[in-house]
């Protein structure tokens, strides 16, 4: 019986080698089994960020890569882990409604969500016993910080991620017990499958492929920016640990390899479209003012060292950095493709230096 719930399938890829090495590295394998459980839980939750990721099918090993994930796509790694250390286990499937997400998503995002989302939990088999294990899904940052912004919520809450009852007392902790923190946004109940994998050929998120495509390249985007409002300590950590694993400037580049086609007229608002697309998505803000009032700081006779990070296509900074003659100014970027926009922009200046960095401590020449 046990076999099932400690196979491989492509979304719980514990071979891979990402995983293997965490796993030796946390030294999982050499704890009791019920410290490793407790262990395992505790770096999902509070290691891998809240956050959304492009779609509730990647492997366990992208969540891994990402940094961060939501409850199908950290239950996804929770389970890959936890199979890699012999300990069985099953996804349970549901809907929740949307009323959950309020926070994470706002306005147009928000407005256009389907009114059920999927959901799923993980269950582990521990001492011939199944326990029903769900607050693995927001870090515990997170959660202080949103008991913080609600200090005057005692009871029930719902919003920005969490369905509860008491939100002064809640049960996220494992010891021997089920751990919840979603489960009172519960609409409908799909049952328990081996594996991800099974439980999305059957169940999925229920949406148009334009609106899939929205939130793909859009709307995943504005909910990881109002998470991380409220989490921006922890994403900070997030971004020091991408940078640490020197696959931020392959983000990035991917990132912008995607819409350098409009990326300039969208931060500019160089036609009616982009406009509009800030003014839904953005709620009107006006990068163009920001940028004049932040480079009004730079008095148009400064004449000593300027460094410009990151430079990105020096759409913004082109005339300010061309007229000041009399100083030296290096512009460092993660993405080349971006570089390359800077130096068509400010190659022909001597005064101007462009330079790629993947970290961006890395001494300059």
């Amino acid at each position: 019986m046990k076999d099932k719930y400690l196979r491989e399938t492509r979304m719980v890829d514990f071979s891979n080698p990402a995983i293997q090495n965490l796993i030796q590295n946390m030294k999982w394998k050499e704890m009791g089994e019920f410290e490793r459980i407790k262990a395992i839980y505790n770096y999902v939750r509070d290691d891998v960020l809240f956050g959304y990721n492009i779609d509730d099918g990647i492997s366990a090993s992208k969540v891994l890569a990402d940094g961060y994930g939501q409850c199908n796509t950290k239950g996804t790694l929770f389970m890959a882990l936890l199979r890699a250390c012999n300990i069985p286990c099953r996804v349970h499937g549901f809907t929740i409604d949307k009323r959950l997400q309020k926070g994470a998503m706002t306005g147009f995002v928000y407005r256009n969500a389907p009114k059920s989302i999927f959901h799923s939990w993980v269950e582990i088999n521990f001492e011939n016993q199944w326990y029903e294990l769900e607050a693995f899904i927001l870090d515990k940052t997170y959660i202080k910080k949103l008991q913080e912004q609600n200090s005057e919520c005692t009871g029930a809450f719902c919003g920005y991620g969490v369905a509860v009852k008491d939100f002064r007392n809640l049960i996220i902790e494992f010891d021997r017990n089920n751990t919840y923190i979603q489960s009172e946004g519960i609409n409908r109940d799909f049952g328990v499958y081996d594996c991800p994998d099974e439980l999305l050929k059957e169940h999925h998120q229920e949406i148009s492929a334009f609106k899939a495509f929205a939130y793909r390249h859009i709307g995943r985007h504005l909910m990881n920016r109002n998470v991380g409002r409220l989490e921006n300590d922890s994403f900070k950590l997030l971004e020091l640990k991408l940078n640490l694993e020197g696959n931020m400037a392959d983000k990035i580049q991917n990132a912008y390899e995607t819409s350098k086609n409009i990326y300039d007229d969208v931060l500019t608002q160089g036609n009616i479209f982009s406009k509009l697309y800030i003014k839904l998505f953005w709620s009107g803000t006006d990068d163009n003012d920001i940028a004049r009032k932040v480079l009004a700081y730079v008095p148009d006779d400064f004449s000593g060292n300027l460094l410009d990070v990151p430079v990105g296509t020096a759409v913004f900074t082109e005339n300010k950095w061309s007229s000041l003659k009399n100083a030296h100014i290096t512009c460092l970027d993660y993405s080349i493709d971006m570089l390359d926009q800077a130096r068509k922009r400010l190659g022909s200046h001597a005064h101007i230096k462009c330079i790629q960095r993947k970290r961006y401590w890395q001494r300059l020449p």
